[in-house]
């Protein structure tokens, strides 16, 4: 379970730099790009 939760907070760490790039592309865009889980999803596979 402890390994299982290292790795969940790694996941979400690595995924910050997704998230935010997703925001950003969304203000640049106007869409709601930032708001769909997506292409985080397909991005960190």
């Amino acid at each position: 379970m402890a390994l299982l939760a290292v790795n969940m907070a790694g996941n979400m760490a690595g995924n910050m730099a997704v998230i935010v790039a997703d925001i950003v592309a969304g203000f640049f865009t106007g869409g709601f790009y930032c708001l769909t889980p997506a292409p985080d999803a397909m991005l960190t596979g």
